[in-house]
């Protein structure tokens, strides 16, 4: 019993102390975030974000064929594999991105997911990655039913970030945007979680500005202050975990947005209230 109360201690050490890990990052790119029934979206699988301590969008190579994977899942919770649709973008084995379409035909709230989990040959390190993003489906774009549901739900990864927020109705320029970092299935306190606004460096340790560690329920906030791509990563490490090949297991956990000016159940309002909503 002593032996293992000494090993929870190790872990939960190893994880406080981990800071950020510094292995690449994937993340899912939709090009639009709304978009009519019927119409394609068009997803982007990348890899990089290794520039910074992980805090900006710089490629840096490709997942290796046979390792990428990419499914979409829908408003009534099932899962659409695309992994046999995706296209290389790229004319060298470690240049470009994995791309797909996918054609929806109900309203409602999308999510692409897309994980990884590999030893890693360069290093004894495995490596465990789970990447999320959103995208709606509705009748019409002049005045689209908000949707409160089809986000929150986690899909049971290794590491994982869930919005509370909704990630698409309600979004724009000065809202406050909150994920949850689920460690296992159970929330992460007094991590490291970065909103990164594409183009915008973040500096020092911690960015006050643009990172927050999670609360007690593994709930961190930030506000949205422009539009245009967000990238929102986590990271942690377990130094304490090995097997074959590998000696510590880092994970990461990333959500992209597309933050628009005004958020799009806002559009058809007065536009006294539109003003009030963007400044």
């Amino acid at each position: 019993m002593r032996k293992y109360g000494h090993r929870i201690f190790a872990v939960v050490a190893g994880l406080a102390l981990m800071g950020q890990a510094f292995a690449h990052d994937i993340w899912i790119e939709a090009n639009q975030s709304m978009l009519r029934i019927g119409e394609s979206v068009s997803l982007s699988l990348m890899l990089g974000n290794h520039g910074n301590q992980h805090r900006d969008f710089r490629l840096a190579s490709k997942i290796q064929a046979g390792q990428q994977n990419l499914s979409v899942i829908s408003p009534d919770g099932k899962s659409l594999d695309l992994t046999s649709n995706l296209v290389d973008n790229g004319y060298e084995p470690k240049e470009g991105f994995w791309g797909a379409t996918f054609q929806g035909d109900k309203a409602g709230i999308y999510q692409a997911v897309s994980t990884f989990d590999q030893v890693m040959s360069f290093a004894p390190v495995r490596d465990i990655k789970c990447a999320k993003t959103y995208f709606a489906l509705t009748k019409t774009l002049d005045s689209p039913q908000k949707v409160d549901v089809g986000f929150q739900k986690p899909i049971g990864a290794h590491l994982e970030l869930v919005p509370v927020s909704n990630p698409l109705f309600g979004l724009g320029v000065g809202t406050s945007f909150s994920v949850k970092l689920l460690y296992k299935g159970k929330p992460l306190k007094d991590s490291v979680v970065s909103f990164i606004p594409k183009g915008v460096p973040l500096s020092g340790e911690i960015d006050s500005k643009f990172e927050a560690k999670t609360d007690a329920k593994g709930v961190a906030t930030v506000t949205l202050d422009q539009a245009g791509q967000w990238l929102i990563a986590a990271h942690v490490k377990d130094s304490t975990a090995s097997g074959a090949g590998y000696k510590s297991i880092g994970y990461s956990a990333t959500i992209h947005l597309r933050v628009p000016n005004v958020c799009p159940c806002c559009i058809g309002q007065s536009e006294t209230t539109l003003s009030e909503l963007t400044l």
